[in-house]
């Protein structure tokens, strides 16, 4: 375990392989993205280049 201010703050356990592989599709239809998710303003981009 490790402390921050003298509480518990994160247990350290063993790293343990998976044993059964993994099910695709388990968050389908529980993610939803805006219409405009890949529409970045004009001024957004303009900061990035001129930076």
């Amino acid at each position: 375990m490790i402390a921050r201010a003298g509480k518990p703050y994160l247990d350290l356990v063993p790293h343990r392989e998976c044993t059964e592989p993994r099910a695709p599709g388990w968050f389908k239809g529980r993610i939803h993205m805006a219409e405009d998710f890949d529409a970045t303003p004009e001024e957004v981009i303009r900061d990035f280049e001129d930076g």
